[in-house]
């Protein structure tokens, strides 16, 4: 149904599907982004309709052309609450509550770009789990979730969070209930958030849904820096370094798949979940190294000990104290320095573009579900 259906009263003891998508910003980065991030949510709602065990698929959006791409389809559209600033957690219970959604009742949160991997039968297996297990929280990542299987009742327990990256990790504090993660896999794990995200998206093809590949084949985007990084994984003789919010999983991961060697330094997982990024805590070891030789002397000495470089630059960012706009975030993960307004961050993207290695840079998912993406995609 579209939004101007009335709103079902007898859902309960159902499981609610629910994907949220916002809009995007200006620069040509972002609506690229968004772009991306709508195809892919309409691929979620194509299959959440098909799961068993789901009673409603419902959308809240506030983008015009989704809303419309939807207005066919038996979904539930819920459009964001005009002026007012966006706050995830109090939005969600906004959410929760227009679609009659409380106590008991089961939900699976989905972010728009969440999961553009997965396959039915891995999604089938989350709303089964989360179905089966009444009293567990379910998450594709404690630490940074884009997928969160909880009860609705919970909410009301937990202050809300103002990103949903940070719903699981809040609803886990109460300490009340069991964690249930699957198995890593690109297809939970993988989450479109960044260009660098569409970039990895781009070398996946063969994998994607309809009308996320129908996006991609349109989408001209050097992912170079990131190609020439992969094939140091197929080289025994050749040392990839990680940095960033590298978790055990991953290098376990990279460590039985990978021919190469790896190096690990790992740092801040959780420092968004935690509250170290907004209490300005973040403390990063390679960070301290560019804040006394320069960004050049680092990637010089990076150079030294490894032949490609997988680098989480948020964390990078946030040592710096020069956390970027979204569009200077998408300049950066495009390696386009010139169109970057912040002089700092613009002098740490063309270090990296200068650098005498492969360095790719971007986000969380870079060095979780978009690494595992990429050896999938190789066959490793």
């Amino acid at each position: 149904m579209g939004p101007e259906h009335s709103i079902k009263a007898d859902t309960a003891g159902k499981l609610d599907l629910l994907i949220m998508l916002g809009d995007a910003g200006p620069a040509f980065p972002e609506q690229l982004l968004g772009a991306v991030r709508e195809a892919v949510a309409m691929d979620l709602v194509a299959l959440g309709l098909s799961l068993a065990g789901v009673e409603r698929v419902i959308v809240s959006t506030n983008r015009a052309s989704f809303m419309e791409r939807l207005s066919s389809l038996p979904v539930l559209v819920i459009p964001d609450e005009p002026g007012e600033d966006f706050h995830f957690g109090r939005h969600l219970r906004h959410v929760l509550q227009a679609a009659g959604i409380t106590g008991n009742q089961r939900v699976l949160y989905m972010g728009g770009g969440a999961a553009p991997l997965i396959t039915q039968s891995q999604f089938q297996t989350l709303v089964d789990t989360l179905r089966d297990n009444p009293q567990a929280l379910v998450t594709n990542n404690l630490y940074s979730s884009d997928l969160v299987g909880f009860t609705a009742g919970w909410l009301e327990e937990v202050e809300p969070p103002a990103r949903d990256n940070d719903l699981a990790w809040k609803l886990a504090e109460m300490g009340k209930h069991e964690v249930l993660q699957p198995p890593r896999s690109a297809g939970t794990s993988f989450d479109i958030d960044t260009i660098t995200d569409v970039l990895i998206l781009k070398l996946c093809r063969e994998r994607l849904h309809p009308h996320t590949r129908a996006v991609m084949d349109g989408v001209a985007v050097d992912a170079s820096h990131i190609t020439r990084t992969l094939e140091v994984l197929k080289d025994p003789h050749k040392t990839l370094l990680l940095v960033g919010r590298v978790s055990a999983d991953v290098w376990h991961t990279l460590r039985r798949r990978a021919a190469c060697q790896v190096r690990v330094i790992s740092e801040e997982r959780g420092m968004r979940a935690s509250g170290r990024l907004s209490r300005g805590e973040v403390r990063s070891l390679v960070g301290y190294y560019a804040d006394t030789q320069g960004f050049a002397g680092l990637f010089s000495y990076l150079a030294q000990i490894a032949d490609a470089v997988i680098l989480d630059s948020r964390v990078l960012f946030a040592h710096l104290g020069h956390w970027p706009s979204d569009a200077d975030r998408c300049y950066a993960d495009l390696g386009q320095p010139e169109h970057i307004e912040d002089s700092v961050i613009r002098e740490l993207i063309a270090a990296a573009l200068a650098a005498p290695i492969p360095i790719a840079m971007g986000g969380h998912s870079l060095l979780s579900g978009g690494l595992l993406a990429l050896l999938e995609s190789m066959g490793l």
